[in-house]
């Protein structure tokens, strides 16, 4: 992979920036799919990844064999091939949409079958990484401290073989597994029991409009969406190069995150917070709370760690990776909060903010996301090292307060 970064350092002038990003518009396409047909975080992380990933596979081919194009419109279709080959082998229903953005994309260059055959040999592989068939419905254990389905649904637990799926850039899904969650009857999860039992009820009086507005904010299950939003404007004027590069990364360290924390998450197999306080825990003596109900609706998975922190670290580290620095400025909409936009100074802002929201739903245990933190750092700086980019250390907690505003009204409050 260095040879390509030297390579790339010697062709500035062959991939300038364009108006249309044509990376960013496949991934486009993917989260358009992603959210029409509901597809699951995990599972729609490594179709990021397996787009990305044939993306920058592609490219690398298109600038390194004998036959190095002689214009920038034969790398863009290696490209758009290797995009049109990884969605139209998921979602053979948008044809007519991708093969409009291929034929727009590659319409100056001349055809080759190169990237689609690359491509369908990295499917083809993939295919064997672990992530199907799906394992029987997992339904849990009777046993105090550990995760059972949780109300309303009580669905049964969300792919629990995910943590030994191949991985993209680690070596295997437990390669960062997080230290064990702390006992029943310690101090630090009794503050945490007590803490999720009163911000995170339904309609506390404990927590501010703003916090609770946080909360839905981030409540949608699909938390790998709104980063590929920021790197998108990051990535506004970005080179081609650089735009399959960064893609690549951010999209296999989301993917590795999600694997990372699933490995944990089952193998700890923690109960969630509504379980604990509901049924009540005859280790610490707190009685049982039948009528607790959190803010939002519990996922339905182990509690330990935070899925979402983990996910959104790892982006936000491959982010200050990419961008040399944390404090990048930059804005979001949530589905969740229609006619909101939320301003964040900086990556590690954003993240931390998911962190709190967790707790402040009611889903989550304080000590979960303080160690996923640090599970997000270390996926990411794996994905930063493999994309040759230079680590970017993650700062201490944000100073700066996370700004709303009104999405007629784009300024700061």
């Amino acid at each position: 992979m260095r040879y390509i970064s030297v390579l790339l350092l010697l062709l500035p002038w062959f991939f300038t920036t364009t108006n249309a990003n044509p990376v960013t518009a496949w991934n486009d396409v993917l989260q358009d799919q992603v959210r029409g047909n509901k597809i699951d975080p995990n599972t729609a992380c490594r179709y990021g990844a397996l787009l990305h990933t044939a993306q920058w596979q592609a490219f690398r081919d298109s600038i390194g064999q004998g036959a190095m194009p002689e214009t920038q419109a034969a790398a863009v279709a290696a490209v758009a091939s290797a995009g049109k080959t990884v969605l139209l082998s998921i979602f053979p229903n948008v044809t007519d949409r991708v093969n409009e953005l291929y034929a727009q994309q590659a319409a100056a260059a001349v055809p080759t079958d190169r990237s689609a055959t690359l491509t369908r040999a990295l499917l083809n592989d993939r295919a064997k990484d672990g992530s199907s068939p799906a394992p029987p419905p997992y339904k849990g254990v009777e046993e105090v401290g550990k995760w059972r389905p949780t109300p309303p649904a009580f669905k049964a637990g969300l792919t629990p073989h995910w943590g030994q799926v191949k991985p993209f850039n680690l070596e295997k899904g437990d390669q960062f597994r997080v230290a064990a969650p702390p006992a029943l009857d310690s101090l630090a999860f009794k503050m945490s029991y007590l803490e999720v039992k009163q911000v995170g009820t339904k309609n506390s009086t404990s927590r501010s409009a703003d916090q609770t507005e946080t909360v839905y904010f981030w409540s949608g299950a699909n938390i790998e969406m709104p980063w590929y939003g920021v790197l998108k404007q990051v990535a506004e004027n970005f080179t081609l190069a650089e735009s399959v590069k960064a893609y690549a990364c951010m999209a296999t360290a989301m993917a590795d995150a999600r694997i990372a924390a699933f490995d944990s998450k089952y193998f700890y197999n923690s109960w969630r917070p509504v379980t604990s306080i509901q049924v009540g825990n005859n280790v610490t003596d707190f009685p049982a709370d039948p009528a607790f109900e959190s803010e939002i609706m519990t996922p339905p998975h182990p509690e330990f760690p935070q899925g979402h922190t983990a996910t959104a670290e790892a982006a936000a580290t491959v982010l200050r990776a990419i961008a040399g620095k944390d404090e990048v400025p930059f804005v979001l909409t949530s589905e969740k909060v229609p006619g909101k936009i939320r301003a964040y100074p900086s990556f590690s802002a954003a993240s931390y903010e998911i962190k709190e929201s967790r707790t402040m739903a009611g889903v989550h245990f304080r000590f979960s996301g303080d160690r996923s933190l640090p599970l997000g750092q270390n996926v990411g700086n794996a994905a930063v090292v493999a994309y040759s980019y230079k680590p970017v250390a993650a700062p201490g907690l944000p100073a700066k307060k996370v700004k709303s505003m009104n999405k007629n009204l784009l300024r700061r409050e």
